[in-house]
């Protein structure tokens, strides 16, 4: 199963439309307004992944998981431990995660560089910033 940051390009929506993606999983970007306080506003499609309880009939209901952060991608998380954590509550669980606004594979992406390279530059000092 492949884990990564990269969703299907899915088209936003204001209900969920799950659609089928990597193995067995299913993904949606979601589109909520940027600003709560400005409803008609601009919007962010906020990007889900999640892996459906194997135990259907059995079903509970969801768990929600967030990696933290700042800048921690949910979608990447349920694709680099979703199974695992599966596993430690059982099968009649769905697994769900989400990228925050500006995160992962929601859009629009915050971003502090004006190039991929200056992240690049920025991101190979990784073990040697200042705390």
């Amino acid at each position: 199963m492949p884990v990564t940051h990269n969703l299907p390009q899915l088209e936003p929506s204001k209900e969920i439309q799950w659609t089928s993606c990597y193995s067995g999983h299913k993904c949606a970007r979601l589109l909520l307004p940027l600003d709560y306080d400005v409803p008609d506003g601009p919007t962010t499609a906020i990007a889900l992944r999640l892996i459906p309880a194997a135990d259907e009939h059995k079903r509970k209901g969801a768990i929600f998981i967030n990696p933290g952060g700042p800048g921690g991608s949910g979608t990447y998380f349920v694709g680099l431990d979703g199974q695992n954590i599966s596993r430690i509550v059982g099968d009649s669980f769905d697994i769900l995660g989400f990228d925050p606004r500006g995160v992962g594979a929601s859009t629009p992406v915050a971003s502090c560089f004006e190039t991929n390279s200056r992240r690049a530059l920025w991101q190979l000092q990784d073990d040697q910033r200042l705390l």
